[in-house]
């Protein structure tokens, strides 16, 4: 997914819609503990000015992933909204000023491609919950025997108590 500064010369000011069906050949997600489930339908506004570009756009996907209670794997429908300023700074003072925004690339400016995939990537795995759920009732494991609590149950002693604390609890007892 590449956009050329070509196309901003006769469209300078104005907007740029941009419409992409992604794979996950496209995008690097090997070292991901997710993959894709479907085509990523990814739309995106381009605006450039004399010296930035902003992209505003969103994606929507179906990803699949671990349940970080019981591990089990479930598909979860993704989407999530992707706002980003690029600007060429001319002066080193400018560079210090900005934290914020991030700097044109110079190949870009030079007329060659500007490569959305890492964008899109980056928006990707932000988008994703931190604690991911199969659903809000998933029992997880028994931290005892490691059994699937949403498939079976278990008779383990759910009591486990910290070995050097049993003194503790024998004294309470008396």
């Amino acid at each position: 997914m590449k956009i050329y500064l070509a196309d901003f010369k006769k469209e300078q000011g104005n907007t740029i819609n941009y419409h992409f069906l992604v794979s996950s050949g496209n995008i690097d997600l090997q070292d991901e503990d997710f993959s894709l489930r479907e085509l990523i339908a990814f739309n995106v506004a381009v605006i450039f000015t004399e010296n930035a570009l902003t992209l505003m756009g969103n994606f929507k996907t179906k990803v699949e992933l671990p349940c970080s209670r019981c591990l089990e794997s479930f598909i979860l429908h993704l989407e999530g909204d992707i706002q980003e300023k690029f600007k060429e700074l001319s002066s080193i003072e400018e560079q210090e000023e900005v934290i914020l925004e991030e700097q044109l690339p110079e190949e870009f400016l030079n007329g060659e491609p500007f490569n959305l995939d890492s964008i899109l990537r980056d928006n990707l795995i932000l988008a994703l919950p931190l604690k991911p759920l199969c659903s809000e009732e998933c029992r997880g494991l028994c931290p005892v025997c490691g059994e699937n609590l949403n498939v079976n149950t278990c008779n383990c002693e759910k009591e486990v108590i910290d070995p050097r604390l049993e003194d503790l609890k024998k004294f309470f007892e008396k």
